[in-house]
């Protein structure tokens, strides 16, 4: 069998639609891509997870060989992808990926830095990973990244996408980079996925769900539950596919909150922002005051 790798990539941002993103691809007959979700092969991030002392994502693939083996699957006419978010942030990803996929097309999915910032971090509380204020975790984590901490924990850092495109551009030609803007891929997810079908040059596929949002940010609406939620979702985990869908929405309803920042705290967290977006705007040719009239 002829191994192949990727025909494009899905780089993140982290919590900016990426898993939405990976569902439209699974259910295009023209696309494969594997069942796992995020296989980080090109990230291979060093940072210790404080609590486990192990590497906060421990999915990712160690050789090629079992990269590789992810996409056998594929049947002849499909395009394969991997969805891995990490790939935009990892400084030497870009690298790593031009060196074996050189004609590799790239999709990077921005969302309004700040929205991305605090889903990040509200993930990281409803996984237990986290237990300082937004506040306070913002304060720290220069030191928390000097530290070698995950990137999962890059909160702020990761919303800086200026840098990260620049990397890809030192690899890649700027006809091989998608790039797609959170907020208007959920206004108009149909003309969105058009225009990610003539990029890919496949089939444009309207059986999709156009309007489902995956893997949105919640919190346990009580310290307690914080505590027991991410030990009671691992447990739950393999029997998700046999609950009915409305009895997962009650659920969530009752044992989920969703936290918003205050206007004042919006606006001055997009202050920290102003001058990497000027510098994203210049690099796309674009303006981006769908960022800058939410702010």
């Amino acid at each position: 069998m002829v191994q192949r790798w990727p025909d494009f990539f899905v780089l993140g941002a982290q919590k900016a639609g990426t898993t939405t993103m990976f569902d439209y691809f699974a259910s295009h007959p023209g696309v494969y891509v594997p069942m796992q979700k995020e296989a980080h092969f090109f990230t291979y991030w060093p940072g210790p997870d404080p609590a486990t002392k192990q590497l906060a994502d421990r999915s990712h693939i160690a050789s090629i060989d079992e990269y590789l083996a992810l996409f056998a699957g594929a049947a002849e006419g499909q395009i394969i992808g991997d969805v891995s978010p990490s790939y935009l942030y990892g400084p030497y990803v870009p690298g790593r990926i031009a060196r074996y996929c050189p004609g590799a097309k790239l999709i990077a999915i921005l969302r309004n830095p700040v929205d991305r910032a605090f889903s990040n971090y509200l993930h990281c509380v409803r996984t237990g990973r986290e237990n300082l204020s937004f506040e306070d975790a913002l304060a720290i984590e220069g030191t928390r990244i000097e530290d070698g901490w995950d990137y999962i924990w890059h909160y702020s850092a990761k919303s800086r996408y200026a840098e990260q495109l620049k990397r890809y551009l030192r690899f890649f030609k700027r006809e091989q980079l998608c790039v797609v803007i959170f907020e208007e891929f959920v206004r108009n997810p149909a003309e969105a996925w058009a225009d990610l079908s003539r990029f890919l040059q496949i089939e444009s596929f309207m059986e999709i769900d156009m309007q489902r949002i995956s893997n949105r940010a919640r919190i346990g609406r009580t310290r307690t539950l914080r505590r027991i939620l991410p030990v009671l979702e691992k447990r739950v985990a393999p029997f998700k596919r046999y609950i009915p869908k409305k009895i997962k929405i009650l659920i969530k309803e009752g044992l989920f909150k969703r936290p918003q920042l205050t206007p004042r705290e919006r606006k001055a967290l997009m202050q920290q922002y102003t001058s990497d977006i000027e510098e994203l705007e210049q690099l796309l040719g674009r303006t981006l005051n769908v960022w800058k009239s939410g702010s």
